[in-house]
């Protein structure tokens, strides 16, 4: 783990340099950090000012989360992604401990009625009825992709790797407006590698995590930046073919980030709303 920079008090103390009441520490980049901030303008509303700080990488957040769940650190927020750790192990409700409702901050923001707000937005177009491929596409991908993530947690549950997460796409392709967005063969090789590797991919465990995974809504529990990837193109693809508009990936993802706040948090599912303020409700 990672040494503070600080000592506890100078971190307690932090906040007083930016003229707040709590320092936000947020796992990710910019992007992350904007997607947070949102959901506090929308969810909290106590009286403490906050300023939040992206610090990269899970093991840079990691010792602050550490510090406030042992009561060593005070006065800051922590927030990190869920990963597979949420589907292992129990949430504890720890006050100034926040954690993404899905696997990362992608999955939480890139929802189905994310990709409707965003067509009607850059479309012009409010007719529910031209969404319907969209949103039959984004399924398949969300069925897929679960099934590639149950398989991915096995393998990291045995100390293997299965999915390469160094790229956004984790060297899958995403097929061009077709209803199979991820080829099926894909899982099929998944599999053989898994078993050819000794890797049991059946049996109670495996079902378990299975039922957790495939339950709605599908996306949660997918590589962050693999649904995002998949997500941006399916909402791309279909911009392009039936308005000629377009758009990149980071753009899409900014918009969405921006429809947090512009929504009234109303892009997100129930469960998710339900998440956010029991957790926010901890902060101190």
């Amino acid at each position: 783990m990672v040494n503070f920079t600080r000592s506890p008090s100078g971190i307690r103390n932090s906040a007083l340099f930016f003229g707040v009441d709590r320092i936000v520490y947020v796992e990710g980049t910019g992007a992350d950090q904007n997607f947070w901030k949102n959901v506090f303008d929308v969810f909290y509303s106590g009286p403490l000012r906050f300023h939040f700080k992206s610090l990269g990488s899970r093991s840079a957040v990691l010792p602050y989360a550490d510090g406030i769940a042992k009561g060593s650190i005070t006065n800051i927020v922590a927030i990190v992604d869920s990963d597979y750790e949420g589907l292992r192990f129990s949430r504890f409700n720890i006050p100034n401990l926040i954690y993404s409702y899905g696997y990362s901050f992608e999955n939480d923001l890139l929802t189905p009625k994310q990709a409707i707000k965003l067509i009607s937005q850059l479309s012009g177009d409010a007719g529910i009825r031209k969404y319907k491929n969209l949103l039959q596409r984004l399924g398949k991908a969300a069925t897929e992709l679960s099934a590639l993530s149950v398989l991915d947690f096995v393998a990291q549950f045995n100390d293997q790797y299965l999915l390469e997460k160094n790229g956004k796409t984790c060297k899958l392709h995403i097929k061009n407006n077709s209803m199979e967005v991820i080829c099926s063969n894909s899982i099929k090789a998944a599999k053989k590698s898994l078993i050819t590797r000794g890797v049991k991919i059946n049996g109670r465990p495996t079902k378990l995590i299975r039922d957790q995974i495939t339950k709605n809504p599908k996306h949660r529990w997918i590589y962050g930046h693999l649904w995002q990837a998949t997500f941006t193109k399916c909402v791309s693809d279909e911009l392009r073919k039936k308005w000629s508009v377009t758009i990149n990936p980071d753009g899409l993802v900014h918009l969405a980030i921006n429809n947090v706040l512009a929504s009234n948090g109303k892009v997100f599912t129930h469960q998710q709303i339900s998440e956010y303020k029991k957790q926010i409700s901890y902060i101190r």
